[in-house]
Parts: C-alpha cells; sequence; structure tokens
C-alpha cells in the first residue's frame, strides 16, 4: 500500500512528463539530479497539517499537504533568465491546474506561493521557480493500521423507550472462522 502522498507526488509527475520545456525531465524527488541537463523539473512534498474529524467514525483526517515544483532552467549571456523561468512556471500552472485533483489523487489543490531565484554557476545562468501548492485530500486515521480479523459482533439494543436488561434483544454474529 503506498501513502497518498507518494500517489499524489506520481501523479503529478506524470501529469508535468511531457507538458513542459522539461519535457522527461521530470524528478520525483527534491534531490535536484537535474542540474547537468535543463530545463528539468522536481516534484515533492514538504509539510502537511492534519485536522481530524472527531465525531466521525472512524476519524477521517482532512490532510493539507504543501506540494512544491522546483523547475530549473539554463540561460545563454543573451537570454534573459527571468523570461524563462516564467515561461517554464506558466506551463507548470497551466498543466497542474487542467486536473487540480491529479487524477482524483486529492481532492483539490490551489497555487499558495512562487520562489523565483537566479543563480550563477561559472558563467551560466540558472534560474530556479519553486511552486508551492495547497493540496487537500482526506483520509481516514486507520488507513495505513492493517485491519483486524473481525470473527463476532455482539449487539444490544432496547426494545421500547426505557433502558432495562429484561427489555433488550441481542444478536451475537459470527463469521464461522
Amino acid at each position: 500500500m503506498s501513502h497518498p502522498r507518494q500517489l499524489i507526488r506520481h501523479a503529478v509527475a506524470a501529469q508535468l512528463t511531457g507538458a513542459t520545456a522539461a519535457g522527461t525531465r521530470v524528478f520525483k524527488t527534491r534531490v535536484l539530479p537535474y542540474r547537468r541537463e535543463l530545463p528539468a523539473v522536481a516534484v515533492y512534498t514538504s509539510t502537511e497539517t492534519v485536522d481530524v474529524d472527531v465525531d466521525s467514525s472512524p476519524r477521517e483526517l482532512k490532510r493539507t499537504l504543501d506540494l512544491v515544483i522546483e523547475g530549473a532552467v539554463q540561460a545563454t549571456s543573451a537570454e534573459n533568465p527571468d523570461d524563462l523561468i516564467d515561461a517554464l512556471a506558466l506551463e507548470i500552472e497551466t498543466a497542474l491546474h487542467a486536473d487540480p485533483t491529479f487524477g482524483d489523487t486529492a481532492a483539490d489543490a490551489v497555487l499558495s506561493a512562487t520562489e523565483l531565484e537566479v543563480v550563477a554557476e561559472g558563467e551560466q545562468l540558472i534560474g530556479v521557480v519553486k511552486l508551492t501548492y495547497r493540496v487537500e485530500y482526506y483520509a481516514f486515521a486507520d488507513t495505513f493500521v492493517p485491519p483486524d480479523d473481525f470473527n463476532t459482533a455482539n449487539v444490544r439494543y432496547n426494545l421500547s423507550n426505557e433502558v432495562h436488561p429484561d427489555n433488550e434483544a441481542r444478536d451475537i454474529i459470527t463469521t464461522g472462522e
């Protein structure tokens, strides 16, 4: 079983592959292995908050995840790195806004922050854009715990509005195990 964060990262990477100037250079990691061949994109998650619905059973968790899409471009001395960064950012945003549920792995996603940076590596200029999406998805608290074997249910209920042990019905249900 894969964690929903992993499913979201993989779905986003698939959604971006071939949709930007990075082509197939889309990586599902925060480690930036792409400095040699640009443009390229990295997809990773950073922080997550959880709201618990204590009135549901099993407990439903509303998770809000920060998904980071980091794109890098290389500019020659004749090119404006800011223009290249903005072009890649537009391609990423267009691809992600086409399906903000990422193939139903999330409930919704919205762009929440953008960071831009240009760094000099020797005579080369590397432009980096970091797009952070706020992604909501839901999971039950016991999603990651394998269920116990269910063998017997002992159910009691009152036959009238009064609570009295002599006025109860009782069912015992077994699975035959």
